[in-house]
């Protein structure tokens, strides 16, 4: 009898063991399904912005068609600096949307200290346009996290979405900052999207290894809802080639009228890569949101 009942209760701790085996199998694929779908739906997302946003985005080709086609609420003029001829749209009311990425050095001794490596970065490039088309990463002023190491760096951009919508990127006014302003994402993406601080800064790649890569990808159109700050995060480098994607003008919101409000460099930056500048009358659009 005595045997029986051990075998009896050996059976019952063996199935409980089976039970609890097969739980854990279960709970383990479910949360692969379901990441799996989170996944799925967080690249569906993302492209979706991509495609909205080239659809929808304007640049130099639109910047000339409304010119000549004498449309309200923009104007156009001729600067020449190192022996080049420079086109400049004056946006004084008319509609646009771009995304906005802004290079900047940070002047103070102590953020010197702080941020060295950003700081030499950001400088580099600011000093010297050619170094935004090299490859490495660590040429990408973004790419600077701390305690990171460099090859976990993104080679991702931080920028703003601009429009006629919300045309101030709530960037620190710096007259040191060139402002990139781009008409045009590859296929490599959108990485995050939405209102307010995305902390893009934190040195993602845009590969999906984890759970916590699932990011946010709000619409334009949720994102044009309000006009504080927002953050769109994408990969500066085209999939198939590896080079980095080029800006399509110089963007100009802060401390600038007229052309004689422009500083050296950023003619040189739109001379550097042929590209017109865009200066923004924030007056206009000002009034045009009352």
């Amino acid at each position: 009898m005595k045997n029986l009942e051990l075998v009896s209760n050996n059976s019952e701790e063996n199935n409980s063991e089976w039970d609890s085996l097969a739980n854990w199998a279960d709970e383990v694929e479910d949360k692969k399904v379901k990441k799996k779908e989170a996944i799925d739906s967080y690249r569906a997302a993302s492209e979706a912005f991509r495609m909205d946003f080239n659809e929808r985005a304007t640049g130099p080709e639109q910047f000339a068609e409304w010119v000549a086609s004498e449309e309200d609420g923009i104007s156009e003029e001729e600067i020449e600096f190192e022996g080049t001829k420079i086109k400049v749209y004056h946006l004084t009311g008319h509609e646009f949307l771009a995304l906005v990425h802004c290079i900047d050095y940070r002047g103070s001794k102590a953020d010197k200290i702080i941020y060295p490596e950003a700081y030499k970065k950001s400088k580099g490039i600011r000093d010297n346009p050619s170094n935004w088309e090299t490859i490495a990463p660590e040429n990408n002023p973004h790419n600077i996290s701390n305690g990171l190491a460099k090859t976990s760096s993104a080679n991702n951009i931080s920028s703003s979405l601009v429009s006629n919508k919300v045309p101030d990127g709530h960037w620190g006014d710096s007259e040191r900052a060139i402002y990139y302003g781009f008409s045009n994402i590859g296929h490599r993406g959108i990485i995050k999207a939405g209102r307010g601080d995305m902390g893009v800064h934190q040195g993602w790649t845009s590969a999906i290894e984890d759970e916590a890569d699932v990011r946010t990808i709000q619409t334009i159109d949720e994102i044009e809802e309000s006009d504080g700050a927002n953050e769109v995060a994408f990969n500066r480098y085209e999939e198939d080639n590896g080079h980095s994607l080029f800006p399509s003008f110089i963007y100009c919101p802060n401390f600038v009228e007229t052309v004689d409000d422009l500083t050296d460099a950023q003619k040189h930056h739109a001379v550097h890569f042929g590209i017109p500048i865009v200066i923004l009358h924030r007056g206009a659009y000002n009034k045009s949101q009352e």
